[in-house]
């Protein structure tokens, strides 16, 4: 991957989240123009300036944007990763940790899937939503 010294981020899309009616976040995905370098935000009713939420670019081909979906905490994280990373997720009742596969799903430390978590690539749900009230959550990409 070729590397800027400056990046020329352009808007490449968004995804939100939604309980009912309800907006809770807004997860946003830049990326760079000239080397392909990708920087993601999040946003919720409290956010007050654009730079709240922004996280780290990625300027790597290896690491990517996963958003997991928590049935119990009725709630989204966002989380950069790479294929064998480990994460921990605060969830009702404890903290899991969680390992990222090579299809950058992120399952518990055997390798299966997690009954009431779901995890998606932002760029890959983006542009669409996550509606949190169905279960499993309804995720939906726009045609865009």
């Amino acid at each position: 991957m070729k590397k800027c010294i400056i990046h020329n981020y352009t808007y490449a899309g968004l995804v939100n989240v939604f309980r009912r009616r309800e907006l809770l976040k807004v997860y946003e995905l830049w990326k760079c123009k000239d080397c392909g370098a990708t920087r993601a935000g999040y946003r919720t009713y409290k956010t007050t300036s654009p730079l709240e939420g922004l996280l780290d670019e990625i300027d790597n081909e290896f690491e990517k944007w996963v958003i997991l979906i928590c049935d119990k905490n009725v709630d989204t994280e966002i989380y950069r990763v790479k294929p064998s990373d480990k994460i921990k997720h605060n969830c009702t009742g404890g903290v899991l940790e969680l390992i990222v596969d090579e299809q950058y799903k992120l399952k518990n430390m055997n390798g299966v899937e997690i009954p009431g978590h779901v995890s998606i690539l932002l760029e890959e749900a983006s542009p669409g939503f996550i509606d949190l009230t169905e279960s499993p959550p309804k995720i939906v990409k726009s045609k865009i």
